[in-house]
């Protein structure tokens, strides 16, 4: 079984990527690349939160993991009139 400490580890290097590409333009915030990395890393991150006992962290981390889900959602599903706005903010 992986360490629970490498889990906060691996969640907090998602993380970092997904901010740092996004404050270079490397990604969009809409991209789904961007998205699945706050996912996951945020996701990660609240199950640590969780383990170590650290209230503040595991909702800060749960809230960013919970929207980041439905951003990923809102990508593949998107509302009548975001479709044609999410195209344009993947395509830069």
């Amino acid at each position: 079984m992986i360490d629970t400490l490498y889990i906060g580890i691996i969640g907090m290097l998602l993380l970092l990527i997904s901010f740092v590409t996004e404050v270079l333009r490397l990604l969009h915030r809409a991209h789904v690349i961007y998205l699945l990395l706050n996912f996951l890393g945020s996701a990660a991150m609240t199950y640590y939160a969780f383990v170590i006992n650290s209230w503040p962290f595991l909702v800060l981390n749960g809230v960013w993991a919970l929207f980041s889900l439905y951003g990923l959602i809102r990508l593949y599903f998107p509302k009548r009139n975001d479709n044609k706005q999410l195209k344009k903010k993947t395509k830069k």
